[in-house]
């Protein structure tokens, strides 16, 4: 009887010892806790609280992964802090604990300059001296990141024991190269989703449209290529053998014959013409009265040869920029069709060239260029039918793919001043418009 008293008292002495280290481990942890809110209580500095408010979070998640170790998963929800209530708005801003705002100024829309806002009620969150970033979640879940600039100058210094509470905003600009639905996060010194936004960011489709396969006026059979100057759109009407002029709202002014029908071609300052042959594989400079000058090309890969160039605009220097269709990228040249630089290549991500067509540059050396795509004969950006925005060194900026109404066979393309671009389809007879700045 000794013995097996002795040994109880053994074995209960074993786990009463054991349960006092697990207490005194518990109170440990409790302590920490205490320590951790007396913090946030006494923290007199917005970033340093949010720090600790952050980390007392991460702790509530611990404690829950360690009961999940313990009991069934069954009627528990996830642990979160949040020391302000949180609202989730659809369309429009969501203010955080962290005194965070964002919000977008206008409708998003794919391929465009869309202006975003960051706003906070307290300056001191920042110190004045650190700019969030926007972090943005594409519908396949791809992120980048967003600099932001500031928008209102520092606050001036708040009084001793007192917090400033000028409102600081910062702006950036967002161009959305998809439609469907964005998430926007604000994120500062490491620390992410401070504030989020959904955003449904809709399709570039297109502004106007005009013409049907015909001969009568307003009409066309194969329009090829399309040129404006000043308030006026020319419409090189390949198989009806003319130009049509109609004004930049789609009304018809006049045409004029031409014979054989017109294709590619650009008029420099001067009334020089540039015209693109692509059977020869070459670029023809003439003077206003139809003496040539130079001709450039030969078909071939390298620097100033060709291969199927179809169209050449001219941009406000008078350089000429040529379409190299077959070898999937742009070439630039002097007024005197001296060669200057080359850029793109073929491929199926939004910034390569897919049989590059139409082409044209605003006053700002902007390049707009227009992609035939693939022989399957099925429209659509997917098989590289598509518009193109590029910066005079070749820099992509967008792509326009326009889910509505989409290009089937897209050829020339013209720009106007306020941020337009003609299209002309001869496969659908007709010519579409869009905004592309």
């Amino acid at each position: 009887m000794v013995t097996k008293v002795q040994k109880v008292n053994r074995d209960r002495g074993g786990e009463l010892t054991r349960e006092k280290e697990k207490l005194v481990t518990e109170l440990e942890k409790n302590k920490e806790g205490v320590k951790l809110c007396e913090k946030i209580l006494d923290c007199k500095d917005d970033t340093q609280s949010l720090i600790l408010r952050k980390e007392m979070e991460e702790k509530f998640q611990k404690l829950a992964l360690e009961e999940t170790g313990k009991n069934s998963l069954v009627g528990h929800t996830k642990v979160s802090f949040h020391p302000r209530s949180l609202s989730q708005v659809s369309g429009g801003s969501l203010s955080v604990f962290a005194g965070f705002t964002i919000d977008v100024q206008e409708p998003a829309v794919e391929s465009l300059s869309c202006p975003v806002t960051v706003t906070t009620n307290n300056a001191d969150l920042t110190g004045g001296k650190v700019a969030p970033q926007i972090e943005v979640t594409s519908p396949q879940g791809k992120t980048t990141l967003i600099q932001t600039r500031a928008h209102t100058s520092p606050p001036l210094a708040a009084g001793k024991g007192q917090t400033s509470r000028v409102s600081r905003v910062w702006g950036a600009e967002w161009r959305p190269q998809q439609s469907g639905k964005h998430t926007l996060g604000v994120c500062i010194g490491g620390m992410k989703d401070l504030c989020s936004l959904n955003v449904d960011v809709g399709s570039n489709n297109h502004v106007l449209r005009l013409g049907q396969k015909g001969s009568q006026q307003g009409q066309f059979d194969t329009p090829i290529d399309v040129a404006v100057s000043g308030d006026r759109l020319y419409v090189a009407d390949t198989y009806n053998q003319r130009v049509q002029v109609f004004d930049l709202s789609g009304k018809f002014c006049h045409s004029f014959a031409v014979n054989p029908g017109p294709y590619g071609l650009a008029v420099q300052r001067d009334g020089r013409v540039v015209v693109a042959d692509k059977g020869k594989h070459s670029i023809f400079l003439f003077e206003a009265d139809g003496t040539l000058v130079k001709q450039v090309g030969g078909q071939g890969k390298g620097e100033g040869q060709f291969d199927q160039p179809y169209f050449v605009c001219v941009d406000k220097e008078d350089n000429v920029i040529v379409a190299d269709k077959n070898n999937h990228r742009v070439q630039v040249f002097d007024r005197n069709l001296n060669y200057k630089h080359k850029f793109g290549q073929w491929g199926r991500l939004p910034q390569d060239m897919f049989g590059p067509a139409g082409v044209s540059a605003d006053s700002r050396g902007n390049i707009v260029l227009a992609n035939f795509g693939d022989v399957s004969g099925v429209s659509g950006v997917e098989h590289g039918r598509k518009l193109q925005v590029f910066r005079p060194d070749g820099t992509w900026v967008s792509t326009i793919s326009s889910d509505g109404d989409k290009l089937n066979w897209p050829h020339g393309v013209a720009v106007t001043e306020d941020g337009h671009v003609f299209v002309v389809d001869p496969e659908d007879h007709c010519v579409r418009k869009y905004r592309y700045m």
